[in-house]
Parts: C-alpha cells; structure tokens; sequence
C-alpha cells in the first residue's frame, strides 16, 4: 500500500489523499496520548510478530530486552498468506516450535486474541509488505505504538522508494530503526512524514557475525576430509521484472553440475530465499514436483545440504558465498570473505541505492556462469586450510566498505541503542537505563 494518488479523475486522487492524512494524523495522535498515558510506567510490554525462523532478524534486540528488567516480552508468530498452504503451515509450525523452544522467558503467542491479552506498549512489525492479513497489521498500528527494524539491510532502490520507504505502513510507524544513513536520508527525501519518525541505530541483525568466536556447534555436513565451505543463496525475484536480481532460472541446473564437479574438494549449501520455493511451485516450467526434487538434491546429497533457518553460524564458519540476494550483498561483508555478486543485468546499479552501491562494488561480479567457475576454482585450488586462509586476507575494498558503512554504527550495540531510545520516551525509565 505505496501512499501513491489513487486511480480516476482529480476529485478521487484528493480524496485518497485526503482519507490517508486522516488515518496517519489519528494514528500520531493516539502515538502521543498513549506516550502521555504510558509516561510513569516502570516497565514495558514488547511484542516482536515474527513471519518465519529464517526471517527472524531481532534475535540480538530480543535478548538485549530480556536482560533488562524495563522490558516484559512476548513472541507473535503470524502466517505469511503469500506462501502455498503447504509451505505457510510447515513455516508457521517451525516458527512455534523454534521459539516455544528457544528458552526465553516471555510466552510464544499464535493468535491476535493472545497479543490483545498480553496488552502491549510496543509491537515490533518485520515487513512492510502485509504479507500476513492486513486487516491483522492495521489493527497493531491502530492500537498500539509500533516500531519496524527493515527485514533487509536496505540496498535496493525501485519504483521511486516507495514500496520500501513510503507505503501507509512505514509512515504509521511510532519508530523505524534504519540500519545505515544512506537509508535515513532516503527516509527524510521520500516519506510522508521525511524521516521524522526514523532513527539511524545500525542493523541489529548482524550484530551476531561480529561476536568473537565462541563454541557454537558445527553446522556443515561432516565429510571425510577438508574441504572449502561455499555458500549458494538465490534470490526470489523470478517473477519481479521492477527488481531483475534473481539469476536462478537460468542457472539452476549449472550450480548442480558445478557441486557434482567440486565434490571432492567443496561442500555447498544451498540457501534460498524463504519466497523462492513457493514462487517455483507456481512457475509453469518448475512445478511441485520439480522444485521438490531440486530442494532433494542440496539435501540428500553427501556435499551438499539444504539451509531454510538461521543462518549466523552458517556465514561464521562459510569460507565463501556466491549470490544474487539483496541484503546479503552487505551482510556477508561483515565477515570479510570472498563473496561473489550474480549480476543478472547490465544496468543492476540502477537497482542499488548508494549504500548498495559501495556494497557491490566491494565484491567480485559475475555476468556469465564461466566467472561462477572459475571463482570456484581459484579458491578450490589452494591445497589445504591454511592456504586458503593465507590467499583469504582482507580485501582492500572490502575492508575500506566496513569501516565507511558498517564500524560507526557499531561503537554501540544497534540493540542496545534501539532498547535506550525506547526508554527515553517514559521518564521513570531514563535513569535505569540497561548499559
């Protein structure tokens, strides 16, 4: 729902217009008296509605809240209608299990009748694109003062911004937490409200790729011996000509050759965008069947596996990445390594933002799958750990991408900024501030 004019003559376009500043101006002035009413609580209600375990970005800002006794939160796992029956309820079910299991202290709640019991201050919303029932999402911005942290590390620009900065959604928000400046000054030129309601925090969700090494358990398939740890991650977009990213209908088949053909010397997971699966169920040249069987081969395979959950230790312990995603071209550059960038046309800068940008220019390209390969073989031709680790120093440009995007926002948490902001805004919370 981009606040674009409605179809039809002048007098329909005004009065569209004129109904959304409506509902906007009511949904601010309930923000304000609830602020008013809300300024001596001593702590806070926090609803996080999450779609999916793989699309679950705010684990960092879910612990940082749980830690500080200013907070009281709850999980709310909400059903993507934009999947295939089969996939939503497989998807819904994870979601429930992953977090009913997670071992956090607050309840894991399934439907909106529960989240109207739990009475929340704040309800922290992961998409902007009512991908869940509409009417579900605007009864949370009706009621309740609602923040977003963007689901991606915003990099794309089409379509003017709109449908990533200006829908009715980004503008009825209490906060948007914004993962870098290039993306608040997008807010402040293209929204309704020019970034009024947007704090540039840094992006929570990579906070985790930063941490120091720890014990985490070994995610990649055992092999019996060593071998390079590559990651492939195709983007959705086969169906969005507005934003040409995907390049996994022309080169599907090819990554299957290509693993058969490193398999002594690589193991490769597979890790497709959540929305990939159900938009090849209802390609006419994939279908059930086949997309079922492609999905089979990355994980049955003895070097290969299949990856559709979290995926922070998955890119820790990578040794290289190979996709077309649109977040990943700034997320996996957190962790330095060799990544190569799917271009699936010539003029893809048009589809970037200057953040996106820098982003790609800091990774290797690839326009043909013979770059694909040969991007294989240098790294699969170095004999051993050790020489890999050797020929895997930093990268000029991609270290030089870290330290202007990345380092400033992360002198402080992200987290640990979003949680102090929040508190700033209830006086008898200001001076117990966690940290």
């Amino acid at each position: 729902m981009a606040l674009k004019p409605a179809p039809g003559h002048a007098l329909e376009r005004h009065l569209h217009r004129a109904k959304t500043h409506l509902k906007l101006a009511l949904i601010q002035a309930r923000h304000r008296a609830a602020l008013r009413r809300k300024r001596d609580r001593t702590s806070l209600r926090v609803v996080f509605v999450v779609l999916t375990e793989s699309t679950w970005k705010l684990e960092t800002l879910l612990r940082e809240m749980e830690a500080d006794p200013a907070f009281d939160t709850a999980i709310a796992v909400a059903a993507m209608r934009t999947l295939d029956d089969t996939t939503r309820q497989a998807e819904y079910e994870n979601a429930m299990s992953y977090f009913r299991t997670r071992g956090g202290a607050g309840p894991v709640l399934g439907t909106p009748g529960e989240i109207a019991g739990f009475d929340p201050d704040i309800v922290f919303l992961t998409n902007p694109h009512f991908v869940t029932d509409p009417a579900f999402h605007f009864k949370l911005m009706d009621r309740y003062l609602c923040c977003y942290v963007p689901y991606h590390h915003e990099v794309v620009q089409y379509e003017d911004n709109q449908a990533q900065y200006n829908q009715f959604f980004h503008n009825a928000m209490w906060r948007i937490f914004a993962p870098h400046t290039v993306s608040g000054r997008i807010f402040r030129t293209v929204s309704r409200r020019k970034g009024r309601n947007v704090v540039v925090t840094g992006y929570p969700a990579c906070e985790p790729l930063l941490a120091p090494p720890g014990d985490e358990a070994d995610v990649w398939k055992k092999q019996d011996r060593d071998k390079l740890k590559i990651i492939w991650a195709p983007h959705h977009t086969i169906d969005m000509p507005q934003l040409p990213y995907a390049n996994f209908l022309r080169y599907a088949e090819a990554f299957v050759a290509l693993a058969d053909r490193y398999r002594d010397r690589v193991q490769w997971a597979f890790k497709p965008h959540p929305l990939l699966r159900s938009k090849l169920y209802r390609h006419p040249d994939w279908g059930r069947e086949r997309t079922d069987a492609y999905f089979g081969y990355w994980a049955e395979s003895g070097h290969c596996q299949l990856e559709l959950g979290s995926y922070v230790d998955l890119f820790r312990q990578s040794d290289a990445m190979i996709h077309d995603s649109s977040s990943f071209l700034a997320e996996y550059l957190y962790l330095d390594k060799p990544v190569m960038f799917l271009q699936s046309v010539e003029n893809i800068a048009d589809f970037l933002n200057d953040f996106g940008l820098e982003a790609y220019r800091a990774c290797e390209h690839a326009r043909r799958f013979e770059e694909v390969e040969s991007f294989v073989r240098a790294l699969a031709d170095g004999s051993g750990r050790a020489r890999r680790e050797a020929d895997f120093a930093r990268h000029p440009e991609r270290e030089a991408f870290y330290e202007r995007n990345i380092a400033p926002h992360f002198l402080e948490a992200p987290s640990r900024k979003i949680a102090r902001h929040i508190k700033s805004h209830f006086p008898a919370l200001r001076g117990g501030q966690n940290g």
